[in-house]
């Protein structure tokens, strides 16, 4: 049998004029005043005092921080995209309120370097979520860890330094993640999920592919069992009781034990027919089902798998 796998408000003041028209229609043609256009002047900008500017930062990178400790709070991949999205859309609208303030003198040089740190922050957000979309990256810690880790996050940490000492009442508290991925790796053999094994029926899975692999026996559309099988090896699970199974497996990388699922590439699949397990005994012997799946093609192999939702994996 084969299977398949897949590897502060009002600072800056805006002060100008418009051009004026002005004329008399009365007395004889050519008699009157001319019409003329008067210029009143350029347009100016006051700086902001520091207290003003203390309280426009606030509001600039206030929700971005609430983004990302939203984004601290995510657990597997569902409504992760969406999470890293929000808080790439508060990076984007940071860059804007930002490079509309009108920053003291004494901060110019720290308000630049804030804004592009803000700009490479807002583009690794958005490749992080690409690598999201593309299952690279699967749970809320490797997300967190690929944000943590990147050049902005580290640039960001030092604009946001380099200028709180002199905004004097402005909390630069932001909630970057550290940067640090799970390393969570289960032995082969670990039961995800345990499960009744009181029957006799066997199952052998053996993963030649290059993931590590959970496998989960599920009935009724949920999840009977689960074990851990690492890449290059194989694991039977016995004690299978009696009855019709879906076999499902999700590989991948950077097991995350917290929320039980791989952290990066991940995949998810099933065996496309369902294996049933039966014990039959009569007067001088008992006889029961063992079957055995491969995760990796094989040659004569006729099992066919097809790819599932991410939350399509019983739990």
């Amino acid at each position: 049998m084969a299977g398949w796998r897949r590897a502060a408000p009002g600072a800056a003041v805006m002060m100008f004029g418009a051009g004026v028209l002005a004329g008399c229609d009365g007395g004889s043609p050519g008699g009157g005043a001319s019409p003329k256009a008067e210029k009143v002047g350029r347009p100016s900008v006051v700086a902001m005092s520091v207290q003003e500017y203390g309280s426009a930062l606030a509001g600039a990178i206030g929700p971005l921080d609430t983004a990302l400790r939203g984004l601290n709070g995510a657990g597997g991949y569902r409504g992760l995209a969406g999470r890293v999205r929000a808080a790439e859309r508060a990076a984007e609208q940071g860059v804007v309120k930002l490079r509309g303030l009108a920053a003291p003198q004494e901060v110019s040089a720290e308000h630049g370097r804030l804004v592009a740190a803000l700009q490479v922050f807002q583009r690794n957000l958005g490749g992080v979520r690409g690598q999201v979309e593309d299952r690279k990256v699967c749970t809320g810690s490797v997300a967190r860890a690929e944000v943590g880790g990147a050049s902005g996050a580290t640039e960001l940490r030092r604009a946001v330094a380099a200028l709180e000492p002199k905004v004097p009442g402005w909390d630069a508290a932001l909630g970057l993640p550290s940067g640090r991925r799970p390393n969570d790796r289960p032995a082969n053999g670990t039961f995800i999920r345990s499960g009744d094994r009181g029957g006799r029926g066997t199952l052998t899975i053996d993963n030649g592919g290059s993931h590590d692999a959970v496998i989960t026996l599920a009935r009724s559309g949920r999840a009977a069992t689960s074990v851990y099988v690492r890449e290059g090896d194989d694991f039977t699970v016995r004690g299978v009781p009696d009855g019709r199974y879906s076999i499902y497996y999700t590989t991948g990388g950077d097991w995350d034990r917290k929320v039980r699922a791989f952290g990066g590439d991940c995949a998810f699949r099933r065996f496309d027919d369902e294996m049933a397990f039966k014990t039959e005994r009569t007067a001088t012997q008992i006889r029961w089902s063992t079957w055995k799946i491969t995760l990796q093609p094989v040659v004569g192999g006729t099992a066919s798998t097809s790819d599932v939702a991410p939350d399509g994996v019983p739990d």
